[in-house]
């Protein structure tokens, strides 16, 4: 029998973000992976309301920060905000958003077999801006989200891309984490924080974001279709 999931709250370290309850069906697992400050990178946890008991489902690592810029083998002012994922080996894989001495953001790989320590990273940027070919990009790109789509047999990276008109939602296409394909703006300023979901909602993919109001207010997560598949397989 399904278990009904009365509510579900996660909360960051930063005390920044928190998912409102809402009403969910358990017919999936729920993931809660790692967060990222300016002072380091932080395995967290969650607590999950289900018959209106809390069960406690993880704890802070006690190695936190797993990774700050004291780790980096180039000289950087700060780590952050990384995209995760599983490679195929069992690798864990982050794509850190790393702030440069200017300020300026790019995103760069670290890979760990656990997932907790002996982080290889890489002795460059991973993927950095772009600004002679894409101008959207001129202030740097933070904020990845790493989404492994099946159909496309690639792991599509959903980012921020951030100019003078404000931050926008990019995606770039990618099978190794060495050579990437870029496709440019998928929601134009003022928006962020988006990540795509892995397989298509009626023939269109669906894209999870945050959108900015004219007031400069975050308008909370929402969910758009926002384009077919041709849009990134052709």
């Amino acid at each position: 029998m399904q278990q009904q999931v009365v509510a579900v709250t996660v909360y960051i370290p930063t005390g920044r973000t928190k998912i409102r309850e809402q009403n969910l069906h358990s017919h999936s697992s729920v993931l809660i992976g790692i967060a990222f400050s300016r002072t380091g990178t932080f395995i967290y946890g969650g607590i999950i309301k289900t018959n209106n008991q809390h069960l406690e489902l993880f704890q802070r690592h006690n190695l936190n920060p797993i990774l700050t810029a004291a780790n980096w083998p180039y000289p950087i002012n700060s780590v952050f905000n990384p995209g995760a994922t599983l490679l195929p080996d069992g690798t864990t894989l982050l794509l850190c958003r790393v702030e440069d001495r200017r300020g300026h953001s790019h995103l760069c790989a670290a890979r760990s077999a656990n997932g907790i320590d002996n982080w290889q990273i890489d002795s460059h940027p991973t993927f950095m801006a772009d600004p002679e070919h894409f101008p959207e990009e001129l202030w740097g790109i933070e904020d990845p989200r790493i989404t492994y789509v099946p159909e496309l047999k690639k792991y599509t990276i959903v980012y921020t891309a951030y100019t003078r008109d404000g931050p926008g939602v990019a995606l770039a296409l990618t099978e190794n984490f060495n050579t990437f394909e870029r496709c440019g703006l998928i929601m134009h300023p003022d928006d962020k924080d988006a990540a795509l979901l892995p397989r298509r909602i009626d023939g269109h993919w669906a894209l999870i974001h945050r959108p900015v109001s004219p007031q400069g207010l975050t308008c909370g997560y929402r969910i758009r279709l926002i384009f077919d598949i041709g849009a990134i397989t052709n």
